[in-house]
């Protein structure tokens, strides 16, 4: 029984111990991809709350409601925010400008909203995007071979970093979470890896995305604590 319960109790440090390794880098990507969807945004579209304006956004019958429902989000954020009796950056542009900022208002929304948000751009705002990924990715490792992700491949690491980072957010089960996505062939033929393996949607899965879009620094720290922490534990 003793072992039994030291046993679990090790699962409990591991999984707590992977997660704190994580949250931090998987809030790193959701920096940065706030960071390059406000820039490549407010670049193209110069007009103030250009981001509530139904023509800003992609221009197919299948994701209009998709698209309301981000715009929807958008505002709502905005209300909540003004409406709050402690002040914030938001309520400071709205009461001296009018309006805010997108790079401003993606501060407010979380991984999830700025997932709507990504997959209702047109394609051209959206692939400038993934380029930013791409030359970030490729500027730090000009040794290797160039990563040439594209739309799907970066909504796929959207996808499945907002599903662990929720996991992360709610102290839920992180070792054995599985946050599957099929779109994942380019990462696998990339890092020369089993498709079959990427698919599983393991936190292996979560780590050789990542590995596409953090840093290189950032990466190796990863790889360097988590090994540490296992063998330790």
């Amino acid at each position: 029984m003793v072992l039994i319960i030291d046993e679990i109790f090790c699962l409990f440090k591991l999984d707590r111990g992977l997660r704190n390794i994580y949250v931090k880098y998987l809030l790193k990507f959701e920096s940065n991809l706030k960071s390059f969807i406000a820039y490549r945004f407010a670049e193209k579209f110069k007009e103030a709350n250009a981001y509530l304006d139904l023509n800003n956004y992609l221009k197919d019958a299948r994701k209009i409601k998709d698209v309301l429902k981000t715009i929807s989000i958008l505002s709502n954020t905005i209300s909540q925010q003004v409406s709050k009796k402690s002040k914030n950056s938001i309520d400071h542009y709205v009461d001296k400008h009018g309006g805010v900022p997108i790079w401003v208002l993606v501060n407010y929304i979380t991984i999830g909203n700025i997932s709507y948000f990504y997959s209702v751009l047109d394609d051209s705002l959206a692939e400038s995007i993934v380029k930013d990924f791409n030359a970030k990715y490729n500027r730090e490792r000009k040794k290797h071979k160039p990563l040439f992700m594209e739309r799907k491949e970066l909504e796929s690491i959207i996808k499945i970093v907002n599903i662990m980072r929720n996991v992360c957010a709610h102290e839920e089960r992180f070792y054995s979470k599985k946050a599957k996505d099929n779109r994942i062939a380019y990462f696998a033929r990339f890092f020369d890896i089993e498709q079959a393996l990427l698919k599983q949607g393991s936190l292996f899965t979560l780590t050789i995305l990542l590995r596409a879009v953090l840093s290189k620094k950032g990466f190796s720290i990863i790889a360097q604590r988590t090994k540490r922490y296992i063998q330790k534990i």
